[in-house]
Parts: structure tokens; sequence; C-alpha cells
């Protein structure tokens, strides 16, 4: 554990927190903590998670313009099942080909989890970019799985920060199920 990887987890968590109560602001915590975890990632030899924190930043982007007041789809949305099997298609097919990649051409010794948890972590990220409700369920179960990884990678405060994050979405899924129902009311 060191300073670098205490500070990426406390800059996730309030990022966390922050697109929990949809507080724009949350994607600027959220890029300067997926930044600092490229680098840690890549020191553990977690090629995959690497990659996903960099595409974290870029997506940051995306979310930081798609949450922006006057975009028409600042209103929190729920899946449809052609995007949802979109995702699952998506997550499955480049998985298989990431872990694969990762089990050939590096000294990984979880290519395939790893690579799974990253495209998973992609695929969500880009539903809470669209305000997505269902997102939060899907954070629980990759944060869970992440946590284990971590624990047995032997980054312990990023383990303990997943396992946050995991209660950090189901309160998130609460918050935005209320706000939905809500405005649901008012129509």
């Amino acid at each position: 554990m060191t300073i670098i990887e205490i500070i990426a987890a406390m800059l996730t968590l309030v990022g966390v927190f922050l697109s929990g109560r949809q507080l724009r602001v949350n994607w600027l915590f959220g890029i300067a903590g997926a930044a600092l975890y490229t680098f840690i990632f890549y020191q553990s030899v977690l090629f995959a998670e690497a990659a996903l924190q960099a595409w974290y930043v870029v997506l940051g982007v995306i979310g930081w313009k798609n949450w922006s007041p006057d975009s028409e789809e600042f209103e929190i949305n729920r899946i449809n099942w052609s995007l949802a099997l979109i995702g699952a298609m998506v997550t499955i097919l480049f998985s298989l080909i990431s872990g694969r990649l990762l089990d050939v051409f590096s000294p990984s010794d979880v290519p395939y989890l790893d690579a799974s948890l990253a495209i998973s972590g992609l695929v969500c990220t880009w539903f809470l970019t669209r305000k997505i409700l269902e997102n939060w369920l899907i954070w629980i179960v990759i944060d869970l799985l992440s946590a284990c990884l971590y624990i047995y990678k032997n980054l312990y405060a990023t383990a303990g920060l997943y396992l946050i994050l995991a209660v950090l979405a189901a309160y998130g899924y609460q918050q935005w199920k209320k706000q939905k129902a809500a405005a649901f009311e008012l129509l």
C-alpha cells in the first residue's frame, strides 16, 4: 500500500459518492482517481485494469459532457433489452479476446479475470455516462469481484475501496431509483 494508492482510493470514493448524488463534479474526481490507478495497476501487472483506468479518463470526459444540465439525456434512464443484450455480448466477446491476449502476451497470472473485470467496467461506465439506472446493480457485482482480485494481488487499500464502492453502488441505485420514481409521479 502506497500513498498514491490511498489518494487514488479516496478520489475514487468521493467520485462514486458524488455520482450517486447526481453531482456532475463526480467526473473530475473519477478522472483524477483513474489516472493514478492507471499507474498503480500497471505496476501490479494488471494490464487490462490499467488500460481500463486509462479509458475511465476518456469516459470521464464523456460523462462530464453528457451530464451537462443542458443535455437532453440528463434524466435517469432505464435499460432496454436490446442495450442490455449488446452490453452482455460486448462484455463476453471482448473479455475472451482480451483475456486470451493477456494470457499469451503478458506475465499476468489472472488474465481472464483481469480482462473480464476491465471490460465489464468499461461497459458499465458507458451505462453510467448515459445515466442508466441499472449500472449500479452491475457495479455491485464488479466491485465485489474486483475486491477479491485486489486482495489476491496484495492491494489491500484498493480491495477495501472496492468493498466500500459496492456499498456506494447500492446507495446510488437506491437514490437514482427514488429520483426516477419521483420524476415519474410528476408526469
